[in-house]
């Protein structure tokens, strides 16, 4: 029920009292990694954040992460499924597992918050491995 700005506001004094505790206990923040978001479906702030490699959005549809996954995986995935008439669909699998699942296991809090639309564009680009090992 709070607006964006009373958010906001509260949030940059709780920074100054965190700011204000380190000084009295000597400790420094670096500014380069300090972001003001609200995290919310609805209110979300416009700003994008990234923690731990993941592009969080604000309201958590994942949509850049999701994206950004894509772009990674695909070409990989296209490499190994031009290798098709090299290796059997055994070794074609082990070669997704190696290559391709580890990132998609590191973003697997994105694809647990992804919305339908950007969970369909994932699936898409698995759609379209599975369909070419035929």
């Amino acid at each position: 029920n709070e607006s964006q700005d009373n958010m906001t506001n509260s949030l940059q004094q709780t920074r100054r009292e965190v700011h204000k505790w380190g000084t009295r206990n000597r400790v420094t923040f670096d500014p380069a990694k300090e972001a003001l978001a609200i995290i919310h479906p609805l209110q979300g702030s416009d700003d994008n954040l990234r923690i731990l490699g993941i592009n969080v959005d604000s309201k958590l549809t994942m949509h850049y992460d999701i994206h950004d996954l894509i772009q990674r995986c695909r070409p990989k995935t296209r490499a190994i499924l031009r290798t098709r008439h090299v290796y059997n669909v055994s070794e074609l699998i082990n070669q997704f597992k190696t290559h391709v699942w580890s990132i998609i296991e590191y973003h697997s809090s994105s694809i647990y918050h992804a919305s339908d639309s950007a969970l369909k564009c994932f699936d898409d680009l698995h759609c379209f491995s599975c369909a070419n090992l035929a």
